[in-house]
């Protein structure tokens, strides 16, 4: 029996236990969302207020802008009417034209009365120069361009012979050699060349000069033709006062 006691004594602990952390659960959550609320709350207000600032700012710029167009157009006006004073002070008065005149009166109500009247006049025949071909320069061919040749001596010598030199005695000949050496008891000989005659051209050789074709610039005179022009009467109307 006291053991069942004990059991539900345990039992009614345990709830109780329960039903505290659940209340307390629930305060908290309360709590941390009304402080939520209130934070969500005080942002809306600071955005409604920047936002009414910036519109009375906006109404303020356009209210100065309205103000400085409304002065400059002023401005503009009064420039405007200044510069029409100055011209009506600086121009002459216009005088009526006398009777007669191409140009009828501005003022018909403070003139007497006319009438347009057509006139004629008669411009005679003449002759008009009319430019077909303006004056140009011309480039004619006076000479064709050409190579020339320019041939020069090269290398300047004498002709030269082939003669046997004895190496005793120095003696030169032309063949016989063999004889002076049987004779003279002298060993030895060799080949030489000599100058024969006067020095003249050995080698001649040939350069070419090219020469541009030659123009010479010839002026041609301008070109007309005669346009007649038949006679011709023409009308113009002039304002007769009454």
């Amino acid at each position: 029996m006291n053991e069942i006691k004990l059991k539900k004594k345990r039992r009614w602990s345990v709830i109780l236990a329960i039903v505290l952390l659940l209340i307390g659960g629930t305060g908290a959550y309360v709590y941390h969302q009304g402080y939520l609320d209130h934070i969500l709350e005080a942002c809306s207000i600071r955005r409604e207020e920047e936002q009414t600032e910036e519109t009375k700012e906006e109404v303020n710029d356009q209210k100065a802008d309205e103000i400085v167009h409304d002065k400059k157009e002023e401005t503009e006006d009064e420039l405007l009417s200044n510069t029409e004073e100055i011209q009506e002070v600086h121009e002459e008065p216009i005088k009526p034209e006398k009777l007669g005149s191409d140009t009828p009166p501005e003022n018909p109500g403070s003139q007497k009365k006319g009438h347009w009247e057509t006139r004629y006049e008669t411009i005679p025949a003449w002759d008009e120069q009319v430019l077909v071909k303006a004056g140009y320069y011309e480039s004619v061919l006076v000479s064709d361009a050409w190579d020339e040749e320019d041939t020069y001596c090269y290398v300047f010598g004498y002709d030269q012979i082939e003669v046997e030199v004895c190496n005793t005695c120095g003696a030169q000949f032309q063949g016989g050699i063999n004889q002076h050496l049987s004779e003279t008891g002298h060993s030895g000989w060799h080949n030489e060349y000599r100058n024969v005659g006067e020095q003249h051209c050995l080698e001649y050789r040939t350069d070419y000069i090219h020469h541009d074709a030659v123009y010479k610039q010839v002026w041609h005179d301008p070109e007309y033709k005669t346009v007649h022009h038949p006679e011709e009467t023409r009308s113009y109307q002039v304002w007769i006062d009454d």
